[in-house]
């Protein structure tokens, strides 16, 4: 089945009412937001600034996190014993869950292979910036921006190897908090700035 073309005015109205909705809730709840994103500024700073503890919360989490998903997931395969790939799914489970339980007691085993995960999201999230920068030079004068946030990947790759493998358990903290509170910053901003748009 072919999904229907949708013509750019079509397009354009359909994105205009989604902005326009998300506009109106911004106005209407504005305080609501504002405090939930002051709340993510906070949390964000304290990670940032207790980076280790961060890390270690998030490994365990997470870890926590995986082993409910397969425990779940041993569950629903085993309530569908008869439908197609049961095993498949059974044993898929069955291993998330393991790792998941691994990694929550085992925290410290957990930070080094996440570490590990973000090195590798780094370094392929720096590849794709510095290849959209080279394929786009010719058709914008702002290509240096995405060749920038290319080598500040690389830098950041560069800086956990180089304290490896101590920078692991702080790294994820860090990177957490700050992702928390400029996300925290951003809502508040926007929400004040609806509010202030009336």
């Amino acid at each position: 089945m072919s999904v229907p073309y949708i013509n750019k005015p079509a397009r354009q109205q359909v994105n205009g009412a989604i902005e326009a909705r998300a506009r109106r809730s911004l106005r209407a709840h504005w305080k609501r937001y504002s405090v939930e994103g002051a709340a993510m500024v906070l949390v964000g700073a304290v990670l940032a600034v207790l980076p280790a503890i961060g890390t270690f919360v998030t490994v365990v989490l997470i870890g926590w996190i995986l082993f409910a998903s397969g425990l779940f997931g041993i569950l629903a395969a085993l309530s569908a014993r008869r439908g197609p790939g049961h095993w498949h799914a059974f044993v898929l489970s069955l291993l998330v869950g393991i790792v998941g339980l691994l990694i929550a007691l085992q925290p410290l085993a957990g930070e080094l292979s996440l570490t590990m995960v973000m090195i590798a999201y780094f370094i392929a999230h720096g590849l794709g910036m510095a290849a959209m920068a080279y394929e786009l030079r010719a058709q914008t004068r702002h290509w240096p921006w995405l060749l920038g946030s290319a080598v500040v990947d690389f830098l950041l790759v560069g800086l956990v190897l180089i304290g490896w493998p101590q920078t692991a358990t702080w790294f994820l903290g860090l990177v957490l908090g700050l992702n928390l509170g400029f996300a925290g910053l951003g809502l508040v901003l926007a929400a004040v700035g609806a509010h202030l748009d009336r």
